[in-house]
């Protein structure tokens, strides 16, 4: 075998294997997408249990619609909402501005909601501290029977 042979192969060998990792280090774009409100499935009343459901009073109820979240705290107007896909279900973040209770002037915040099924999201700022949350209807709480 020449050199000159011996040496392209080392020279293509060397380039593939450059290649090779360039294209694997780079990292994993999604296909986000960018939605003009919250999807539907989220919108109505929440609250993290039937107790609260029942007493329309209740403090720790949200309520969402494709352009608001509002609790007894705060009210937001949703600015745009990305969508994640996942696994089993894609991870929505809401981008919002808020004016929080005793507060004139707006503030953003951002907000993540995650489908767990038809009656329970989990919802939070931060993925740490989701929380999962009931869908409320007009009488009380949707329920799925027995768990």
């Amino acid at each position: 075998m020449s050199m000159k042979y011996a040496s392209g192969i080392i020279i293509a060998l060397s380039v593939d294997v450059s290649a090779t990792i360039l294209i694997r280090s780079r990292p994993a774009l999604a296909d986000v997408k960018r939605l003009a409100e919250i999807p539907k499935s989220f919108w109505g009343a929440w609250a993290p249990n039937a107790d609260a459901c029942a007493n329309a009073e209740d403090h720790s109820i949200i309520t969402l619609s494709g352009k608001s979240y509002t609790s007894s705290q705060t009210s937001c107007s949703v600015i745009n909402v990305s969508e994640t896909p996942g696994t089993n279900r894609p991870t929505y973040s809401a981008r919002l501005r808020c004016v929080w209770r005793g507060q004139t002037q707006p503030t953003s915040s951002n907000l993540i909601l995650r489908s767990d099924d038809s009656n329970r999201i989990s919802i939070g700022s931060e993925f740490m501290t989701l929380n999962v949350y009931q869908k409320c209807s007009a009488k009380g709480p949707v329920t799925n029977g027995p768990r």
